[in-house]
């Protein structure tokens, strides 16, 4: 699914964070936070539900994690 993902960010827009969803998915952290920074880099919208989507919880702690939240302005 990822790399269908990937494969069609060629031809049309794939939202970052789809891609940054599917490799949380398979629990590949660093592909996973790579896609994190790129959906920040395209002003993804959907980074709004980062801070609140339970999806995320596992890496709340992470400090790349943190990184990006901070970038977007969701900090405590």
């Amino acid at each position: 699914m990822v790399t269908a993902l990937e494969h069609a960010t060629t031809s049309r827009y794939v939202p970052p964070y789809a891609i940054a969803l599917g490799y949380l998915g398979l629990q590949q952290a660093d592909a996973m936070f790579q896609w994190l920074d790129r959906a920040y880099d395209a002003r993804d919208v959907h980074l709004v539900f980062a801070p609140v989507d339970p999806k995320w919880d596992r890496y709340r702690s992470d400090r790349r994690f943190q990184e990006v939240m901070s970038r977007c302005g969701f900090t405590r």
